[in-house]
This record gives C-alpha cells, structure tokens and sequence, in this order.
C-alpha cells in the first residue's frame, strides 16, 4: 500500500532545523515492520532520508558506541521484542536493557534522556477512566520510564501525560514550534528532571535469563 499521510512531523522540524534524527526499527517483511511510523508518511517514505534516516536497529548499538547517535532516536523492536501476547515479557525486558546499556556505554550518556514507553495497556483492569480530550479520547493508561543522567531518583509523575507530552519535551529542549495545539498542550515533564546537580552514573544491568 502507498503511504497515505503527508503532514509535518517531529522529523519535519529537526531537518528544519538543522538536527540529526533517526528510525530504528526493523526490514520489510518482519512482523515488527508495523511499527515503521514513517512508512506511511509520504515525504519521507518517498524521499531520500528513507534511506539515510530509516536504519535497521542492530545500527544502534554501533551508532551509540561511536558517539554517533542523532539528536532525537526512535526505537522500535520485532514482535518477539515487543512484549505483546504471547511474547515473554522477559525476551522484549532484555532487548530494551540492551538499547539502554548501549546508550549508558556510550559517550553521549551524559547528555542524553531515553523515554521507553509501550503502545498499549495490555487489557487489564483501570480504575481510572480514559479522559475524553477528543472523539477517540486518550485509552487506558500506558506505562512511561524515564532514564537518564538528569533523572529524578525513585521519582513518580503524576501529572497526566500522554505521547505528545514526550513530543513537546523534545520540541521544548532544542527550542522548535509545536506541531499543532495537541502537544502545545499537553503537559510536560520537566518536573521529573534535575538539571543543577551533577549528572548521575550509568546503571548497566545484565540480561535476565528468559525460560
């Protein structure tokens, strides 16, 4: 099927303003490929960055090691990965801690923030109710981790975040124009950050062993 978006995005205004950004995800024909965002935006699906800026995600580690990573990064894994049914939430745990440990080795740790994040609730039980902020409203709550040198230690967020939320914190910090009203207002997450005192030390974890 042809890409069938054509609006601004998030990589829009990185090139506008002159910033680096990449996709890493996963080749055409692996179950992960559904998550290709930029697959279905046409400019950039038909354009030379699809090439230079869609990159297999086995880059990342090289990438990271080199201090080669781009101003903004998107990760996304394979369905084994992904921690979706009926995949062993351990196998998708060890491959984040993988990307994690990539970043913390490298030398850009000390100035990087890595939000991980998952597109859905799972189906269990929410005793909080979707708020209806449009026709489809926001859906159940999704887990959010923050990890980060800059990081607040043990630190929980309560306000009401949503995806645009992580949006406008990057638009915030390399100073770009909102995209549209939904992530202008959306809250943001600079009270889950302290930038005055010294950056905290890496946290390399070790891969669990999945049966």
């Amino acid at each position: 099927m042809p890409p069938c978006f054509d609006f601004k995005t998030l990589a829009d205004s990185l090139n506008d303003a002159g910033l680096s950004w990449k996709y890493y995800g996963v080749p055409y024909g692996t179950p992960g490929y559904i998550w290709s965002t930029f697959d279905v935006i046409k400019h950039i699906r038909m354009g030379p960055q699809w090439t230079t800026n869609v990159v297999d995600n086995s880059q990342f580690a090289s990438d990271a090691a080199g201090g080669n990573l781009p101003a903004v990064s998107w990760i996304t894994t394979d369905f084994d990965d992904s921690e979706h049914p009926d995949q062993p939430p351990c196998v998708g745990e060890n491959s984040t801690v993988a990307f994690v440990n990539a970043v913390m080795q490298s030398p850009d740790w000390n100035s990087t923030v890595i939000f991980i994040s998952w597109d859905d609730f799972g189906g269990f039980y929410d005793h909080v109710p979707p708020p209806q902020l449009d026709a489809w409203g926001l859906g159940p709550r999704v887990p959010l981790l923050i990890v980060s040198p800059f990081a607040k230690r043990g630190y929980v967020e309560h306000q009401r975040l949503e995806f645009s939320s992580v949006v406008r914190f990057i638009e915030e910090v390399y100073g770009l124009p909102f995209l549209t009203a939904r992530d202008k207002g959306s809250a943001d997450i600079w009270d889950a950050f302290d930038f005055v005192s010294n950056p905290q030390p890496p946290m390399v974890l070790a891969p669990r062993t999945c049966y």
